[in-house]
């Protein structure tokens, strides 16, 4: 292994929660062939006229009649008509072998159009007989549940009980093939859509489920609002009071800030409703009303709350609604319908707000339970060679991520400095509130921007021939693009992994293609992931051990709200309550505890140790001098068409496709002609039959299978004209290795890496 770079003992995967069949029934091989070949027929007649056109432009036809004839003729070439023997020929096509040619492709072209329409025709019917079939399937429907509730109620309702009509896919049957690529091309990690395992690296302490388990949670923001209702109706008399996260802004010698430090030291007793007002702008928390975004299970969270209050009736909702998250997770379709309603019903009845639901872009922001489903046939062990050796294949590429990472990091320190002097001038020392209140602690600096990641790009702009669809890059060449690189804060990096094989064997020793998904910064396989492991507290200690005594300090960051389900485990000793309240009171820190210097180092006023906050961007676009660096691979783009980058045997970035807008002839007529002239511009572009599609405004792309109307066309509508970038699939149907259940399935493995740290750059001891 790599002495730069440390595997952690648990990994996660992630996988999708149908085999791919369930998403290669929309696709139709017949229809693709019959439209490759189409399309190669279409490509020589428009290289013959352009051929034509250009021999009539030098010389120039001879008189006006020679101009009326060679008009006659180019316009039959337009129209894909045959020409006669006595069409006009420019010199160079002067013979008999032009027209010839013309003739017998413009034959073929017209034969090959029926059995097109023919394969178009039954591809719809064959694809809405799978759409029928499957969303009739209890399982789909669970899953379906799980991601959109209402969908069974509108789009999958009206589509059984409709015949197909029309010579183009309709709007609803095109939902559901969005829906069907989620549910077997993608990794959605929500319960029975995209369940967990558990993978073992070495030698391991975590203990891990001993068998499968579906698990029901109420909403993070369902609790919230609960804690608050309960909040106006407790008793506060004699309840722990503490400052919360916005106390530190008020100016320190004002009256306002010295009320509030003697409401939490207990020297004053407020009204009851003032303590509410304060506890509601995050001024002073009272009790344990203050639901942590840290904590995963929200019904825990609440639990807490609820026993601190005199009346039996918090309690009873509580289990209530354990009860209810479990028949949630247990149920079929109808009733995760039905206890879903039962639970809105039951949070109304207690003033929770109902407008909440919808009023967030992500699922559970938008429903008050949702699952997590453990499934052990997921489960992956590498013993601690396989380990080693993953780790030292994988190295050159966490190498130019990490120098990548350095760098941009490097530059946002600088540009916080230059922030500094203007806000501070000479002060070589403030606290974190009045750097909070003046300064960004964030910045736009991305890892794409950085001299390694320019090095990288005119490495593989040297190494390609401009043709081939793959570069190859020996691993020292990489590995010396990140030497000039020196020491820095802590790098953590969560790569996401596929393995291009069928063999679990293969990928258990760890010599198995390896293709990197993605790469995030941070901690981010150990978060709401690992809700499911039975001791948090073992995970904790595992995590402390190996990340060691680091220097700076790593600290987590507490904040009020979370992206969806979600949240990141706090897992280290302590937690800066940044605009939200730690999991535990015992190890929160507060801002006004900690001072920040000119070069963006923080340090715990009392004890003068220093400390990093875990302030990242899993997309390396954001940097936080105040943090560690937000390390990412950064991707090379070539223009319209960027090769597979191979590292070793480690392929890191996929090939690439860039359409511009209005490539994809979008304003065709529905049906065949839109669905031939698509497919025809990007197979013209060497465009896979698979492969992965993002247009603007997508946060994530989904799957496309140019053999599928329906998928092509939800490629259509989501492009809506504009620009489309194209990835291809890799690994690709045939060469999945994960094989819980019937059908093999799509599946990634998310590991936590550090590297090994010395002295920061430039930083004070």
């Amino acid at each position: 292994m790599s002495p730069r770079w440390s595997v952690f003992e648990l990994g996660v995967v992630r996988a999708a929660g149908f085999g791919f069949g369930l998403v290669e029934g929309l696709a139709a091989p017949a229809l693709y062939d019959a439209t490759v070949e189409h399309a190669r027929i279409t490509a020589e007649l428009d290289a013959a006229e352009r051929a034509y056109l250009a021999a009539t432009r030098v010389p120039r036809p001879a008189g006006p009649e020679d101009v009326h004839h060679t008009g006659r003729c180019l316009r039959r070439l337009r129209q894909r008509q045959p020409i006669g023997p006595d069409a006009p020929m420019p010199p160079d096509l002067a013979d008999a072998a032009f027209a010839e040619r013309w003739n017998v492709l413009c034959a073929r072209l017209r034969d090959s159009a029926g059995p097109l329409g023919d394969a178009y025709a039954e591809a719809l019917a064959s694809a809405r007989d799978h759409l029928d079939r499957s969303l009739r399937d209890d399982v789909v429907r669970a899953a379906l549940v799980l991601l959109t509730p209402e969908i069974l109620d509108t789009a999958v309702r009206i589509l059984l009980r409709r015949p197909p009509t029309g010579a183009a896919p309709n709007q609803r049957e095109r939902k559901m093939a969005a829906f069907l690529q989620r549910l077997a091309a993608k990794c959605e990690t929500n319960g029975v859509a995209g369940p967990i395992g558990y993978a073992r690296l070495g030698a391991g302490t975590v203990p891990l489920p001993e068998r499968a388990a579906h698990r029901g949670f109420l909403a993070y923001w369902a609790a919230r609002e609960l804690a608050g209702i309960w909040l106006d109706g407790a008793d506060l008399g004699g309840r722990s009071r503490r400052p919360g996260s916005r106390a530190p802004t008020l100016p320190a010698r004002s009256p306002a800030a010295r009320y509030v430090r003697a409401v939490a030291a207990g020297r004053l007793d407020p009204r009851p409703e003032r303590l509410r007002e304060l506890h509601r702008r995050d001024l002073l928390w009272v009790g344990g009303f203050a639901v942590p975004a840290g904590e995963p299970d929200a019904l825990a969270a609440l639990g807490a709350v609820a026993a601190g209050l005199p009346d039996a009736a918090a309690g009873a909702l509580v289990r209530r609604l354990a009860d209810a998250a479990a028949a949630f997770a247990a149920g079929d379709a109808t009733t995760k319908l039905d206890v879903s309603a039962r639970v809105g019903r039951l949070l109304g009845e207690r003033g929770v707000d109902a407008s909440r639901r919808g009023a967030g872009a992500l699922y559970a922001d938008r429903v008050p339970l949702y699952q997590e489903t453990y499934d052990p046939r997921l489960a992956l062990c590498l013993d601690a060679p396989a380990r080693d050796r993953l780790a030292a294949r994988l190295a050159p590429v966490l190498d130019v991520a990490a120098a990548a990472g350095v760098q941009a990091w490097c530059a946002a320190r600088d540009r916080f400095t230059e922030a500094w002097r203007a806000a501070f001038g000479a002060a070589a020392r403030r606290s974190l509130t009045d750097v909070l209140s003046a300064l960004e602690i964030q910045r736009e600096q991305p890892v794409t921007g950085t001299p390694v990641a320019g090095e990288l790009a005119a490495l593989v702009a040297d190494r390609w021939d401009g043709v081939s669809r793959t570069v190859l890059l020996p691993p020292a060449d990489v590995s010396r693009l990140a030497s000039p690189v020196g020491p820095a804060p802590p790098v953590l990096l969560s790569p996401d992994l596929h393995f291009d094989t069928t063999d679990p064997e293969r990928v258990r020793r760890a010599d198995a293609p390896i293709i990197v998904g993605e790469l995030h910064w941070g901690l981010q396989g150990l978060t709401n992931l690992c809700s499911l492991l039975p001791n948090r507290d073992t995970l904790s200690g595992a995590t402390r051990r190996w990340l060691g005594a680091t220097v700076p300090e790593l600290v987590h960051v507490a904040t009020s709200q979370r992206f969806g389900k979600l949240c990141y485990l706090e897992l280290l000793p302590h937690t800066l309550e940044l605009s939200g309240p730690a999991t535990s009171a015992d190890r929160a820190l507060r801002t006004d505890q900690l001072d920040v210097l000119d070069d963006g180092s923080v340090v715990v006023r009392d004890s003068g140790a220093r400390i990093a906050l875990l302030l990242g961007d899993p997309q390396g676009r954001l940097q936080s001098p105040l943090g560690v660096p937000s390390a990412a691979w950064p991707t090379v783009d070539l223009g319209p068409f960027t090769p597979r980058v191979v590292v070793g045997d480690v392929i890191v970035q996929r090939a690439t496709w860039r359409l511009p807008a209005g490539a994809l002839a979008a304003d065709a007529s529905p049906g065949l002609p839109r669905y031939s002239a698509a497919v025809r511009a990007m197979l013209g572009r060497g465009v896979p039959r698979r492969c992965f599609a993002g247009t603007a405004g997508e946060r994530k792309p989904f799957y496309l299978d140019l053999a599928s109307p329906h998928l092509v066309d939800l490629l259509l509508a989501e492009a809506k004209g504009g620009p489309v970038r194209l990835t291809e699939m890799l690994p690709g149907p045939g060469r999945l290795w994960q094989d819980a259940g019937a059908d093999r399935r799509v599946c990634e493995v998310r590991l936590a890496v550090r590297r090994s740290t010395g002295p920061e750059p430039g930083r004070r001891g």
